[in-house]
C-alpha cells in the first residue's frame, strides 16, 4: 500500500519538503527523524507500507498515523454514529461514553450501566435516549423501532460529532497554529479528485513493466521509479490543469455528461454514459 500526496497546483508535483522546511518539521516532531516501520520517504508524507506484513494497518490505525484525503466513505467516518447503537442492553455500542458541549457547559453519559442489575453492561439506544431526553422517559419501548430512534438520536447534539478526519485536522490547527481547511468530494466524481488521475498513471506504469511479479524489492523499486517519471515529465502540471478546467466547466453551469466527454474522453465511465442515454432513448 502506498500513501502518497500530490499538489493541485500546476508549478509543483508530489509533496516534498525542502531542506529548511524539514529542519523546521524535526524541531516540532523530532520522531521524524527516527527510524519507523512506516517505511515514510526522506522529506515527505509517502509511506510504503506491505500489507500483512510487519507494516500492515487497519483503517482505525491509518487514520491515527496518516493525514488522509480522499472520497472513500472510511475518512467521513464519524466518532459517534447513531446508526452503530442497538436498541437493547448489552448489544453493538462503538462507545463508552457520548460526550458534547453546548452553552450550559460540557457534558457526558456513560454508555454503561455502572451500577443495578446490568452492571457494565451497554445501556442500548433505547435507554440513553431517555437520558438524554430524546424521548419521554416514562415512554415504553414497544412504542419505538430502532430505525426511528436513531433518526430521532441523530438529530440530538451528542450525535453530531465531526468525522475523525475532521477531528485530525482540527487537532493539526491547534497545535501548529495553522489554517488548514477540509472539504469532503463528492463521490464516485475522479474528475474532482487528481489524486485519482495520479493512482492510474502509477498503476499502468507499474503495469507495463511489471511482468506478475510478486517479489516484494522490485514492486517498491517500480512504484518508486513510476513516482520519479511522473516528476520527470512532469505530469502534475497536466493532471491539475485539467482538474481545473473541470472546475470551471461546472462553474459555468456544464452536467456531469458533458464534463466528462470535454475533459476525460477515455475515461469507462464514457462507455457507461452512452450506455445509458442508449437505454433512455429507446424507452
Amino acid at each position: 500500500m502506498l500513501s502518497d500526496f500530490i499538489i493541485a497546483e500546476k508549478s509543483f508535483s508530489l509533496f516534498e519538503l525542502n531542506d529548511e522546511e524539514w529542519e523546521e518539521a524535526l524541531k516540532n516532531e523530532p520522531i521524524l527523524n527516527k527510524e519507523s516501520q512506516l517505511g515514510f520517504l526522506s522529506k515527505s508524507a509517502t509511506s510504503i507500507i506491505t500489507p500483512s506484513k510487519d507494516k500492515y494497518f487497519n483503517n482505525e490505525s491509518i487514520h491515527e498515523q496518516f493525514s488522509l484525503v480522499d472520497n472513500a466513505t472510511t475518512h467521513t467516518k464519524k466518532y459517534v454514529d447513531a446508526n452503530m447503537f442497538a436498541l437493547n442492553i448489552n448489544k453493538s455500542c462503538p462507545v463508552e461514553y457520548l460526550v458534547w458541549n453546548d452553552d450550559k457547559g460540557n457534558h457526558k453519559i456513560d454508555c454503561y450501566f455502572r451500577e443495578g442489575p446490568n452492571v457494565n453492561e451497554l445501556k442500548g439506544l433505547y435507554v440513553l435516549c431517555k437520558e438524554l431526553e430524546i424521548i419521554p422517559k416514562n415512554s415504553k419501548k414497544s412504542s419505538f423501532k430502532l430505525e426511528q430512534l436513531r433518526k430521532l438520536a441523530s438529530g440530538h447534539i451528542s450525535f453530531k460529532s465531526k468525522s475523525k478526519l475532521e477531528v485530525l485536522v482540527d487537532g493539526f490547527n491547534k497545535k501548529y497554529k495553522m489554517d488548514i481547511r477540509l472539504h469532503f468530494l463528492p463521490k464516485y466524481h475522479c474528475e474532482l479528485n487528481p489524486i485519482e488521475q495520479y493512482w492510474a498513471y502509477l498503476k499502468n506504469r507499474f503495469r507495463k513493466f511489471n511482468e506478475q511479479s510478486t517479489n516484494e524489492r522490485l514492486i517498491i523499486k517500480l512504484i518508486l521509479d513510476s513516482r520519479e517519471e511522473y516528476k520527470i515529465i512532469n505530469m502534475n502540471s497536466k493532471i491539475v490543469g485539467r482538474f481545473w478546467r473541470v472546475v470551471e466547466s461546472y462553474n459555468v453551469g456544464e452536467d456531469y455528461k458533458t464534463v466528462m466527454k470535454k475533459h476525460l474522453k477515455s475515461h469507462r465511465r464514457i462507455g457507461l454514459i452512452d450506455k445509458y442515454d442508449k437505454k433512455s432513448e429507446n424507452r
